[in-house]
């Protein structure tokens, strides 16, 4: 699949549990694509910014 090659939230965890649920690559994608779409229109709707969520991040060592 080309769609999943150089977009990085392709690699997300959410991908990773829709797999593990037993769906497939291509229905994984799309479900991403799905809540991206919700998130947007959501914005554009109320007519407010994106605010990235705080999300710890792992500390090497």
């Amino acid at each position: 699949m080309i769609l999943s090659r150089g977009l990085p939230f392709v690699r997300s965890p959410l991908r990773e549990k829709k797999l593990a649920e037993g769906k497939t690559k291509q229905k994984a994608v799309v479900c991403i694509m799905r809540k991206l779409v919700n998130i947007i229109y959501a914005m554009m709707t109320k007519k407010t910014a994106y605010m990235m969520p705080n999300v710890p991040t792992k500390q090497a060592g």
